[in-house]
């Protein structure tokens, strides 16, 4: 059984009334139940459609430390949305949180996360690192060490990393295959400078695709040449 931690950004399950996008939510259990099959699955989620700390917390003139702290906090509202709607789905799920709040979560230790993996639970990854100043793509590879895993999945609403962002720039080229040495080199915003630091140390493999393709999951489960991969 493969290991891997999916990160997903609050953001993409963003509704324009406000709400959490259920359809987005139903589409992961659909895709999740076919990979439990063959993966052991942890999912770092952050909470951006709650509270974009670095945002949010500028326009409301907020310390980091407060801002990062309630950013944190709205990562849990969204990792229990998620294991209402897995258990109530059939999937065995747990979740796990950096911050201390035992009449709501589990904390994340060792432990832990050894127990939920021996039996088969889905690992929901919740409170960011605990600590200000580091975002979720850090805790994805923070979390994925902890688990063993063999790779992050960062979910993304584009289908490939690019040389330039496809927002501003139509001509940005796609890039399928890339090493950590071109990322930081290159100054591709793929993942924070920590986060990408500390997957280049330990090996890890990094695929970024879009969350959005049909049986996106499935895809870069199946397929190698699905999304951009970092190595």
């Amino acid at each position: 059984m493969k290991k891997v931690i999916l990160k997903i950004s609050g953001e993409l399950f963003n509704t324009t009334n406000g709400y959490v996008n259920k359809d987005v939510i139903d589409n992961l259990i659909t895709q999740i139940k076919i990979l439990q099959k063959t993966h052991y699955i942890g999912i770092v989620i952050g909470g951006g459609n709650f509270f974009r700390g670095g945002h949010a917390g500028k326009e409301l003139g907020l310390r980091q430390p407060t801002a990062d702290t309630i950013g944190m906090l709205a990562t849990v509202m969204n990792g229990l949305i998620l294991h209402e709607l897995f258990e109530k789905s059939g999937i065995a799920a747990t979740v796990l949180s950096a911050i201390d709040m035992p009449t709501i979560t589990q904390p994340i230790n060792q432990d832990t996360i050894d127990q939920a993996l021996y039996t088969g639970k889905c690992l929901i990854f919740v409170g960011g690192t605990g600590n200000p100043y580091f975002t979720t793509d850090t805790n994805a590879v923070i979390r994925g060490l902890q688990m063993g895993a063999q790779e992050v999945w960062k979910a993304t609403k584009v289908d490939f990393v690019y040389n330039t962002d496809p927002h501003i720039n139509k001509n940005a080229i796609p890039l399928k295959q890339l090493t950590y040495t071109t990322v930081l080199e290159q100054n591709l915003k793929i993942m924070d400078l920590t986060a990408m630091t500390l997957a280049q140390e330990n090996n890890m493999t990094i695929r970024v695709f879009n969350l959005f393709t049909p049986q996106a999951l499935v895809h870069v489960a199946q397929n190698h040449e699905f999304g951009s991969t970092i190595r």
